[in-house]
């Protein structure tokens, strides 16, 4: 980052080269005898004024105060700004406090505290020594370019420090979630670690897998999951793993406008999630095929399940049943809504008039040509049940276009 540094210029030189060496040197030397006098100073000061430094030791913070009074005599006696590998130096206590959860404003008043100490003691040496009021407005005006410099350095250490933790926290995240789902993580560290992500070790979970819908992304995906487990006071465990929204959650999280389609397993431990992940992985490949956007349970799908895995069976039945319609032709779609009203609402005849808003005998009629072609007997539940199976696996397979009740809405 060192490129994006802004570097104030020098001030301008006010005396000769040999008036400047002269006059500093007992101020140089004074500093360099009360180090420790001033640094104790500031961190006196430091203390009252920022409480997030309680956690760091008084050592730490006179390491600084040293190095800060180091930097001031090294920039006085060369009378020029520190190199980038000197300002790298002047600024290393920018990771530590970033490390120790400090803020970089805070950090900052703290730097800019030990300077004051530091220049306030220059002022007075220099007035003691009696340099020329040109020497000490060039020292002031120079130790004021180094905190600019010093600070600038320390902003930007601490900032990429703060980046690299956050994706190694990110990195660790991830790779928990990842062998948590798939059953690589020892129990020890799921007790170990699950507090810290949230988890309640001895609670059981529900395994999550889900993708987002057209015009929305994973975070979508993730936020509107974690804002219905809030809702309810849980907390969900949740991240996109290869593109995929994973996680789990306390209890199946209700989501009013989803803006994907989610699987969720049965309740497990979370020691033997897995299972209850694999069976969310495999609810949400069917339900990507007949459901809207949504959160699925297997319970939700039920038999539709059994139609996406029963392939043979499925191209049997659609074969026996929905192949011999394509003989009606145009007339095939309004044969096959009929049947799939009539199936959805308990084969009854009068409630599929008017559902469908037609004559009964319209509606036998239509029932009498499909039985006239498929040798179907409706009536008969099991028979029934098979044109359903035949109607679900069409649509499953995107051979024909959705048709009231041969949707995930419609059930037997």
């Amino acid at each position: 980052m060192v490129g994006d540094l802004y570097s104030p210029p020098a001030p301008k030189r006010r005396v000769d080269r040999a008036t400047w060496e002269r006059e500093i040197k007992p101020v140089v030397t004074s500093l360099e005898a009360c180090d420790e006098q001033v640094a104790a100073a500031a961190l006196v000061t430091l203390r009252l004024v920022l409480p997030s430094y309680r956690q760091i030791t008084d050592e730490e913070l006179r390491a600084s105060a040293l190095r800060n009074s180091a930097s001031t005599r090294q920039t006085l006696t060369a009378r020029r700004l520190p190199s980038d590998k000197e300002l790298g130096e002047a600024a290393v206590a920018a990771a530590e406090r970033a490390d120790q959860g400090v803020y970089v404003q805070d950090m900052l008043t703290a730097y800019r505290l030990s300077i004051h100490q530091i220049r306030e003691f220059i002022v007075e040496a220099a007035n003691a020594a009696g340099c020329s009021p040109a020497v000490t407005l060039e020292m002031v005006q120079l130790l004021w370019a180094l905190a600019d410099a010093v600070s600038v350095r320390l902003a930007t250490v601490h900032r990429d420090t703060e980046i690299d933790i956050a994706r190694h926290g990110e990195r660790q995240r991830a790779e928990f979630l990842r062998g948590l789902v798939f059953g690589s993580v020892a129990p020890a560290e799921i007790r170990r670690l699950g507090p810290a992500f949230h988890l309640t070790p001895d609670l059981r979970y529900v395994a999550l897998r889900g993708r987002p819908s057209d015009g929305s992304t994973a975070q979508d995906l993730v936020r509107a999951i974690g804002a219905a487990c809030r809702a309810v006071g849980h907390h969900a465990f949740v991240d996109v793993l290869e593109g995929d929204v994973v996680g789990v959650a306390p209890r199946t999280p209700a989501i009013a406008r989803c803006p994907g389609i989610v699987g969720v397993g049965p309740p497990a431990d979370l020691t033997a999630i897995e299972p209850s992940f694999a069976t969310a992985s495999r609810v949400l490949e069917v339900a990507e095929r007949f459901g809207e956007p949504g959160v699925y349970r297997l319970e939700d799908l039920s038999l539709r399940v059994a139609v996406a895995a029963e392939d043979e069976l499925g191209e049997l039945l659609v074969t026996r049943y929905l192949r011999p319609l394509e003989k009606l032709g145009g007339r095939a779609g309004s044969v096959l809504e009929t049947v799939a009203a009539f199936i959805e609402h308990g084969l009854s005849v009068k409630a599929t008039a008017e559902a469908l808003d037609v004559h009964q005998n319209t509606v036998r009629y239509r029932l009498g040509r499909f039985e006239e072609l498929t040798g179907a007997v409706l009536e008969r539940p099991v028979c029934a049940f098979e044109v359903w199976w035949a109607m679900q696996r069409q649509f499953f397979s995107g051979d024909a276009p959705e048709l009231p009740g041969a949707t995930p809405e419609g059930d037997l």
